[in-house]
C-alpha cells in the first residue's frame, strides 16, 4: 500500500512549551487512525501541521502527502496546493456557509479542479452536480440538499462537510475532533459513517478524538500523544488500562500556560513584508467584481428559467433507457404546447427537490414524499397526479427477496442483525416512509440497529441487487416491478414479494408557483387532454405512449393529495416520540397528528375526470403474478367526475 502521510521530526513551539517535540508518523493507504491524548498533547497541532494549516518551527521537520511536499523547516512548499487537493479536511465547527444550501456547500468541494471562471460564476458541470448528490446520498443527508446549512443539525452539517470532501475527490479525510460538539447519537452515526467509508470505499481516515471509546471501537490503529511526544503508536488492542492511565494521568490545560491555541490562522501561501496601498485598492476592486458578477449571474439565471420549461423526471431506471422511453411523450408535449421542453432525468429524489426549489426546473414528476418536500419549500404546488395503466387507483410498497430464498417476513422482523437490507432513497415514499410507518415502527424494528447493513438505493438498483443475489431483502413498489416486468419479464421471476403495504396514492405532478399563468394553462391542458382527445386513432396512439411509461390518464389534483403522506410522517414522528418517553415531545407530536386528521376531514380534493385503463390486461396480469391485486379500481362515474 502507498503512503498517504509522512511527517518527519516535527517541532512546533508555543511560548516556552513544545506542542510537537520531534514527532514522526506515517499513515498508509486504507488505514483508519485515531489521534488521542490529553488536552494540549499536540494531536490537533499535528493534524493541522500535516496539511500546512500550521507551520512548524524553523528547522522543524518536513511533511508530505502522497509523496507531494507540504512544508519543510517552517515554510510551505510550492506544491502545497496540489497536496491539499488530495486530502479533505473536516473541522469540529463544520465550516459550512450558513446562507448557502447544503448542496451548494458540497459543490464547493469541486472548486479545486475547475477553471477559475467556472468556479467564480458557480457554473458547475452536470457531472459534478451528480457527484455532489451521490456524495450527499452516500453520507445519508441527500434529502436535505435544498435546505440552508444553518438550519441543519450539527450531525447533518458534519455529514455535509464529509460529503464536500468526497466531492473534492479526496483519497484521505483528516478530521479534527469531528464529534466533539455533537450529541451521542449523532456522534456515533458520524463515526459509523467514517468507518463505512474506510472499510467499503477505501478512504483513508485520520481523526482526532477525545472519546477513547470511539477510538477503540472504530479505529484499527491508535496514535497517542502526551506533552508533544508520541507515547503509543500501534493497534487498538494494545491500549490496555495501564497504558491509558499512563497517557491520561496528567492533564494539560490547552487554554493556559503558553499552550497551543485551539485555532491558529493558516499561514498564507505568500506574504509581504509591509502594507501596500495599491494592494488594498486591488483587493477592493476584486471584491467589487465578485459582487457585480454574482448579481449578473443571478439576473441571467432568473432570465433563463423563464425561457422554457425544464421538466424533471423521476428515473426509476438508468437515464439512457429513460430518455428513450420518454422521447415520444416529450415530443408531443413540445408540439401541443408550443413550448421548448427540456427533460431533467434524476434517480435521486433530493436532486428533484433541489432543482425545483432553486428554479432549475419548473414542472416535474415526483414521488409523494419528495413531492411533499418540494411543496414544503413554499415554491411549488401539486396540480396533477399520475394514474396506473390498469385503472387501479394507487400502488403499493413491497418487500422483495430472491425467488430461491427461504427468507420470510418473520425473518426480516427478527432484529438479529443477520440480514443485509436494501432501503430506498431517504425521500422515497414507497422505499422508506411507507415500510417505516406500516411495517417497521409498529413492530419496534429500527433498521439501523436490526440489520447487519442497511444500504440506500433506488428501486431499480434494489431490484437487481435482490434478483442477482447481492442483497437478501429490499424495498420496492408495484409500479417499479411493472416497468421491469414489461421490459425484462424473465428477471421478474427472480424475485418474490413477502410484504405488501396498503394502497398508496399515485405520484403527484408539481409545478413552481411562479410559473407564468399562460404556461401553466398550456401544461395543464396538455396533461389532462393527453389520451382523451382526438379520434380513436389519436387516443390509441397517445394511450400506447402512456402505457409504455406505465401511466394511465392523468387526473387533476392539488396539495390535499399529499395529506396522506403528511399523516404518515406525523404518525412516524409520534411513534418515535413515544419511544423517548418525553411527555412534551409526545404531546407536540400528537397535536400535529390531530391537526392533520382534522384537515383531512375538511379537505376538498379536486373532482376527478372520467378515466379508462391504458393497459388493463398486461397491468392486471403483472399484479396478479406478483400478488399485488389488493387495490381497488377507479370506477366510471355517471356524471364524468368523481
Amino acid at each position: 500500500m502507498g503512503k498517504i502521510l509522512e511527517a518527519k521530526n516535527l517541532v512546533r513551539t508555543y511560548g516556552t512549551r513544545r506542542a510537537l517535540d520531534n514527532v514522526s508518523v506515517k499513515v498508509k493507504e486504507g488505514e483508519m487512525v485515531a489521534l488521542i491524548g490529553p488536552s494540549g498533547s499536540g494531536k490537533s497541532t499535528l493534524l493541522r501541521a500535516t496539511t500546512g494549516l500550521i507551520l512548524t518551527d524553523k528547522n522543524g521537520g518536513e511533511v508530505s502527502l502522497m509523496g507531494i511536499p507540504v512544508q519543510k523547516d517552517g515554510e510551505l512548499c510550492n506544491s502545497v496546493r496540489a497536496a491539499r487537493s488530495k486530502v479533505g479536511f473536516v473541522f469540529q465547527q463544520f465550516n459550512l456557509v450558513g446562507r448557502l444550501s447544503l448542496f451548494e456547500n458540497v459543490m464547493l468541494g469541486a472548486l479545486g479542479r475547475l477553471p477559475f471562471w467556472k468556479g467564480f460564476f458557480g457554473n458547475w458541470p452536470q457531472k459534478d452536480q451528480e457527484l455532489a448528490m451521490k456524495a450527499l446520498d452516500r453520507v445519508g443527508v441527500a434529502e436535505y440538499a435544498a435546505q440552508r446549512a444553518n438550519v441543519l443539525s450539527g450531525g447533518q452539517q458534519q455529514r455535509g462537510a464529509i460529503a464536500r470532501a468526497l466531492v473534492q475527490g479526496a483519497k484521505a479525510i483528516f478530521l479534527d475532533e469531528p464529534v466533539a460538539s455533537l450529541d451521542p447519537v449523532s456522534a456515533r452515526k458520524v463515526m459509523e459513517l467514517l468507518e463505512d467509508l474506510n472499510k467499503n470505499d477505501g478512504v483513508t481516515v485520520v481523526v482526532v478524538l477525545h472519546q477513547i471509546e470511539y477510538a477503540l471501537k472504530f479505529c484499527d490503529r491508535v496514535v497517542a500523544l502526551k506533552a508533544g511526544k508520541i507515547v503509543y503508536d500501534g493497534p487498538k488492542e494494545g491500549l490496555v488500562r495501564d497504558k491509558l492511565i499512563e497517557i491520561y494521568g496528567a492533564e494539560y490545560d490547552e487554554e493556559s500556560g503558553g499552550a497551543a491555541p485551539l485555532e491558529e490562522t493558516p499561514p498564507p501561501l505568500e506574504t509581504t513584508k509591509k502594507s501596500n496601498i495599491f494592494l488594498t485598492i486591488a483587493q477592493w476592486l476584486v471584491a467589487l467584481a465578485i459582487v457585480s458578477a454574482a448579481g449578473f449571474m443571478l439576473y441571467k439565471q432568473s432570465s433563463h428559467k423563464q425561457a422554457d420549461i425544464n421538466f424533471s423526471i423521476l428515473a426509476t431506471e438508468n437515464s439512457q433507457n429513460a430518455k428513450e422511453r420518454w422521447k415520444p411523450f416529450l415530443d408531443d408535449m413540445r408540439k401541443q404546447t408550443g413550448l421548448d421542453i427540456k427533460p431533467y432525468f434524476q434517480s435521486q429524489y433530493a436532486g428533484l427537490v433541489q432543482a425545483m426549489a432553486f428554479g432549475q426546473t419548473q414542472v416535474g414528476w415526483f414521488s409523494n414524499k419528495s413531492g411533499l418536500e418540494a411543496v414544503k419549500s413554499g415554491k411549488a404546488e401539486v396540480f396533477l397526479r399520475s394514474a396506473d395503466t390498469s385503472g387501479v387507483d394507487g400502488y403499493q410498497s413491497v418487500l422483495i427477496v430472491n425467488s430461491k430464498s427461504k427468507i420470510s417476513l418473520d425473518d426480516v422482523l427478527k432484529c438479529d442483525r443477520s440480514l443485509e437490507f436494501g432501503m430506498g432513497d431517504a425521500s422515497s415514499t414507497s422505499g422508506t416512509l411507507v415500510p417505516m410507518v406500516y411495517l417497521f415502527a409498529p413492530n419496534n424494528v429500527d433498521p439501523q440497529n436490526c440489520f447487519k447493513v442497511v444500504r440506500s438505493a433506488g428501486h431499480e438498483a434494489n431490484f437487481y441487487s435482490v434478483a442477482n443475489g447481492q442483497i437478501p431483502v429490499a424495498t420496492n413498489n408495484s409500479t417499479s416491478l411493472q416497468v421491469i416486468g414489461k421490459e425484462h419479464p424473465e428477471l421478474l421471476k427472480n424475485v418474490r414479494v413477502i410484504w405488501t403495504s396498503p394502497t398508496l396514492p399515485e405520484d403527484p405532478i408539481i409545478w413552481r408557483k411562479d410559473l407564468p399563468a399562460d404556461k401553466k394553462d398550456k401544461i395543464r391542458k396538455f396533461f389532462l387532454n393527453y389520451g382523451r382527445q382526438g379520434d380513436a386513432a389519436q387516443q390509441k396512439r397517445e394511450r400506447d405512449i402512456l402505457k409504455s411509461l406505465s401511466f394511465g390518464l392523468f387526473q387533476p389534483a392539488n396539495d390535499t393529495h399529499l395529506l396522506i403522506v403528511r399523516d404518515m410522517e406525523a404518525k412516524l414522528d409520534l411513534i418515535n416520540a413515544k419511544k423517548t418517553g418525553d411527555v412534551a415531545k409526545i404531546s407536540q407530536a400528537q397535536k400535529v397528528v390531530d391537526a392533520i386528521e382534522q384537515e383531512q376531514k375538511t379537505a376538498k380534493p379536486v373532482p376527478l375526470l372520467w378515466s379508462e385503463p391504458t393497459d388493463p390486461v398486461e397491468a392486471a396480469a403483472v399484479q396478479k403474478a406478483m400478488k399485488l391485486n389488493n387495490a381497488q379500481p377507479t370506477t366510471k362515474p355517471d356524471n364524468g367526475a368523481k
